[in-house]
């Protein structure tokens, strides 16, 4: 399966479960960055697990800005939990088709219940990095907790307010769903990514945001991508919240805490 067409949107009725966010103080840096605490640069592969990536990454840099000493658990892991967690049949092959954020946090809090070695997968070990796994946390009796804040897409104002008080006040990273196209394939890495074409062929991909910088009124959002460092700018990404909001090509934020391993 081509890169980004690995993430689904929660539906309603499991995000609404989510904690949500619907205010923020009204004055910010012209910029903010938690890029010190980026972990290296993954690479997805042809596995379509972006949320897999993506969360390790979001999980990573959460962990950094607050200090905290965790084994963040691989993509593999992630990915293959996650669709364990989702499916809960073991007659049933995984399929690398993407799954939910939901589903990932999910696997994450069970880990300890669910070790990954309890269903076959199709992902192959080539395509990931190698860390600490959710079946060495399992087999540690520990859970890894992670509870993430879903951001109301209510306006572009008070969404670009929520991600950079997230970001400045908070240390939170930012998961972000949207809707992507070739254009994201071809960008060299200079400027902003483009939206896509009228018509042109979309799927959804996640993203790990870590950081913004005012560009005249313009919210830019930067962060990694599960790509590997040779994509773009060294595996940086720079889209503008503004179109990628009005065009209704962002479906999913998600701002991430302190992570927190329980015995």
């Amino acid at each position: 399966m081509s890169r980004g067409l690995g993430y689904l949107p929660d539906p309603p009725f499991r995000a609404a479960s989510y904690r949500l966010a619907t205010f923020a103080p009204s004055a910010y840096p012209l910029r903010g960055s938690l890029a010190q605490h980026r972990p290296a640069v993954l690479d997805q592969g042809s596995t379509s697990s972006c949320v897999g990536h993506g969360t390790s990454t979001l999980l990573a840099i959460a962990a950094g800005a607050w200090g905290i000493q965790l084994p963040i658990a691989s993509p593999r892991a992630l990915y293959r939990d996650a669709r364990a967690i989702a499916r809960r049949s073991d007659s049933i092959p995984l399929t690398d088709d993407g799954t939910y954020p939901s589903a990932v946090v999910d696997a994450l809090e069970y880990c300890g219940i669910y070790p990954l070695g309890s269903a076959e997968s199709d992902v192959h070990p080539g395509n990931v990095n190698d860390e600490a796994t959710l079946t060495e946390l399992a087999v540690q009796r520990s859970r890894l907790i992670a509870s993430p804040t879903s951001l109301a897409l209510y306006d572009y104002t008070s969404l670009a307010d929520m991600v950079r008080e997230r970001i400045v006040a908070r240390k939170e990273p930012i998961g972000l769903g949207i809707l992507i196209g070739q254009e994201w394939s071809d960008w060299n890495g200079r400027g902003l990514i483009p939206q896509p074409f009228e018509g042109a062929p979309l799927g959804g991909h996640w993203l790990a945001c870590d950081g913004y910088e005012m560009q005249r009124d313009t919210v830019v959002l930067k962060g990694l991508n599960s790509w590997g460092a040779s994509w773009g700018d060294s595996g940086e990404w720079r889209i503008s919240l503004r179109e990628v909001f009005d065009s209704g090509r962002l479906l999913q934020a998600l701002s991430f805490g302190p992570p927190t391993l329980l015995a």
